[in-house]
């Protein structure tokens, strides 16, 4: 037995032991890493799994991980599936702030701060925006003076999630206001402190996790300094990068187990491995589709942080020979090799329709910019500024899912078909909608053949057609997923 697979059967039979039965598939509305604070077996399964160290299983286990490798943290996310079991841990300390503390603490903060995330025995909020710095946090006005053994903070921060449970807050702050970028620090702040005044953000639902803390001359130790001072600009910007990573599923285990797909299979029913109801199942598929190009692209910030006239014919054989030498392959399996040529033609032609689509993306707002109606360039008006942004959104999508499946062509990615699928429906709906726009934003010169407008439409559809179109690929994408 490989040793991957003697981590399986030890995980599952941990899991049967200690896992209650009454928790199938029911997580809390609120993990312990929000505030959430439980009874009964959920709180027994928290102290239980905090202090297996599986809520963070690939942390260090000296400071109370698992101490896994990414594959057996795989395995692991795998059998609590099976089983309907959940990380009640959850929160922006699993996701970031504890990475972070691993990346840039000192070994004492990280002996003090993450066995407690890790037990999900101390709920943290994040402190970054500010009335007058929401995401420009260069801008920040918080500051915190310098008073030899600690720092006295004045100021507020706003939108801040969870702060009104919260037991400690981490934040970037101001140490010096002569440097937009290097004046600032990177502080953590027991709540309690005197001088912190906390007052929740009402909203129309008349709910609201969102608060508004306020300080006056709240002493916070120099100890809770992470990293030097006046370099917390970098620390900040490498606790998002952690949050990136969360949201693209590469970071730490935490997502629930019983997902949409699940819960269609429940209740809806599945009937030759496919769901009953045909339109809620492309419904799931684009749902699905547009989530993986969404940590697609994530990734890849992380890792940067005209038609033509091609001839076609018909070819007819009869009684032709082939001798067994040009079998590729085995007999009848012939399917299947196909199928891995045209998905290399399909991320071909996915890059094809990306640049076709980011030329018509550039060109149209060339035109919004230069473009004068009543005194103004018409990328002026609101309506049509949103239609850009949300075709520029679509195009990074649809840049993400081809070089995903450019890069599993090199890398031999076995699920190589779900990405191709992938790619050539988002850039299929990305250059489907831009043709259309390009001609309307343009107006009526764009229905002339005197510009170019309607050879990008021809080509869109042209290439809509070739290798499968949408619909195709929707339902080859969320065949994978079985339903």
């Amino acid at each position: 037995m490989s040793e991957l697979n003697a981590f399986r059967e030890e995980a599952r039979a941990w899991l049967a032991e200690n896992f209650p039965p009454s928790l199938k598939n029911r997580p809390p509305p609120v993990p312990a890493g929000y505030g959430g604070k439980f009874d009964g077996d959920m709180e027994n399964w928290r102290l239980i799994l905090g202090e297996k160290g599986w809520s963070a299983p690939t942390w260090p286990a000296e400071y109370g991980g698992g101490g896994l490798s990414n594959a057996e943290a795989k395995v692991l996310r795998e059998e609590m599936r099976t089983i309907g079991a959940f990380n009640p841990i959850r929160g922006f300390e699993i996701m970031m702030f504890g990475p972070t503390l691993l990346d840039v603490a000192t070994e004492e903060q990280k002996q003090r701060y993450i066995p407690a995330i890790i037990r999900g025995d101390i709920h943290w909020c994040q402190g970054y925006s500010e009335p007058g710095a929401g995401s420009d946090l260069a801008g920040l006005q918080s500051f915190a003076e310098d008073r030899g053994d600690h720092f006295l903070i004045n100021g507020s921060k706003i939108w801040t999630t969870g702060a009104e449970k919260a037991d400690w807050m981490y934040g970037i702050f101001r140490t010096d206001k002569t440097n937009k970028y290097e004046g600032i620090s990177f502080l953590c702040l027991d709540m309690k402190s005197p001088g912190v005044e906390v007052k929740p953000i009402a909203l129309i639902s008349g709910y609201s996790a969102f608060n508004e803390v306020f300080f006056t001359d709240v002493a916070v130790p120099k100890e809770n300094l992470i990293g030097d001072k006046n370099k917390g600009w970098a620390i900040g910007k490498q606790l998002l990068l952690h949050e990136r990573q969360s949201i693209s599923g590469s970071g730490a285990m935490g997502a629930t187990p019983y997902g949409i797909v699940d819960a269609a299979r429940d209740y809806i029913g599945v009937s030759g491995g496919r769901l009953i109801d045909g339109a809620l199942r492309e419904r799931i598929g684009r749902s699905r589709m547009m989530s993986h190009a969404y940590a697609q692209t994530t990734r890849r910030m992380n890792e940067e942080a005209a038609v033509d006239h091609r001839g076609h014919a018909d070819i007819g054989f009869e009684d032709v020979f082939v001798s067994e030498e040009n079998v590729l392959g085995d007999i009848d399996q012939g399917f299947e090799l196909l199928d891995a040529v045209l998905d290399r033609g399909r991320a071909a032609l996915s890059a094809e329709m990306l640049g076709i689509g980011a030329e018509a993306f550039d060109r149209t707002l060339d035109y919004l910019k230069t473009r004068e109606q009543f005194g103004q360039v018409i990328g002026s008006y609101q309506a049509l500024g949103h239609r850009a942004s949300t075709h520029f959104m679509e195009m990074e999508f649809a840049r993400s899912t081809v070089e995903g499946a450019l890069a599993g062509i090199d890398s031999g990615e076995k699920d190589l078909a779900k990405l191709c699928s992938l790619a050539k429906c988002q850039v299929g709906d990305f250059l489907f909608g831009m043709s259309n726009d390009m001609i309307q934003m343009h107006g009526g010169i764009g229905m002339t053949d005197e510009f170019d407008a309607g050879f990008f439409l021809k080509r869109a559809r042209v290439t809509e057609a070739t290798f499968g179109n949408r619909a195709f690929h929707v339902d080859r994408y969320i065949s994978t997923e079985g339903i």
